[in-house]
């Protein structure tokens, strides 16, 4: 039996596109036109595709800017983690 969660995990990061949009988030909160440029989107249609693909991985805080949610930050370390290990294995 699959895990749910996990499953939307990998879809949530099955892009990427949307990883960079977490990268992008670890450093600090950012506007929805900051965080379009920063990651290089041009349509709004597309990026506002992408942020709902990422589910509960990112939420907009008080001040109406984008951040990561502690299952962001998660999900981020998860990618690092396999990215290192990626790396390992290439060497």
């Amino acid at each position: 039996q699959e895990d749910p969660s996990r499953l939307e995990l990998f879809d949530a990061l099955g892009h990427p596109l949307r990883i960079k949009i977490v990268k992008t988030l670890n450093s600090f909160p950012l506007s929805f036109a900051d965080l379009k440029k920063e990651v290089g989107v041009k349509s709004s249609g597309h990026f506002v595709f992408h942020l709902n693909k990422l589910g509960n991985l990112v939420k907009i805080d008080n001040e109406g800017n984008y951040c990561l949610t502690d299952d962001g930050r998660e999900a981020l370390r998860l990618i690092n983690t396999l990215s290192e290990a990626k790396q390992a294995n290439l060497h």
